[in-house]
């Protein structure tokens, strides 16, 4: 892994974390959002296979990471530190499904930081970045690039202009409601 190689993602952020809180909370979320949102929310469970997206990404990608406990944020902090490199991540390229957004705004937690597996984390160098993403769309996978790999050893997330820096993974989000 070097400064410069792009970090794609796939499906989006908060998958499981989303489908559980959906199947453990669905009556109260009942009271405030419609049964397509929950509906929705719980079918984020059929997504969290990263098999294919491996297979598919193997050809292209340097490495992998299935972000899991701790959510985007934990998996960029991990691999960051592994790889002794920073990170520069852009919020606005990343994808939070509609539900997600709504059930983390009502519960008041960080869809980056929140379990998502059937995210798949993957480096790759700056050329295969886009033959990867148009891969993984050619095979009913949505892909995100993401940011990239910095020779700092910062651990940043760009939001709206602003760097914020990506503090290590602490409690998933997930506890905060389960």
């Amino acid at each position: 892994m070097t400064a410069g190689d792009r970090l794609i993602i796939t499906k989006g952020v908060g998958i499981e974390g989303t489908g559980i809180i959906a199947f453990e909370k669905e009556s109260e979320l009942l009271d405030t959002f419609s049964k397509e949102l929950v509906n929705d929310a719980k079918a984020l469970l059929d997504l969290t296979s990263v098999v294919k997206d491996g297979i598919i990404a193997n050809k292209f990608s340097k490495g992998m990471h299935d972000v899991t406990e701790g959510g985007l944020l934990g998996a960029l902090w991990e691999s960051s530190c592994f790889y002794n490199l920073g990170v520069e991540i852009s919020y606005e390229k990343i994808f939070i499904p509609k539900c997600t957004k709504e059930i983390c705004n009502y519960f008041k937690i960080n869809p980056l930081k929140l379990i998502s597996s059937g995210t798949m984390l993957m480096v790759v160098g700056k050329n295969n970045a886009v033959p990867l993403i148009e891969k993984l769309k050619e095979n009913n996978i949505p892909a995100f690039d993401i940011g990239e790999f910095t020779t700092s050893k910062e651990k940043v997330l760009v939001k709206n202009g602003k760097r914020l820096e990506i503090m290590p993974p602490q409690s998933d989000e997930l506890y905060k409601v389960i």
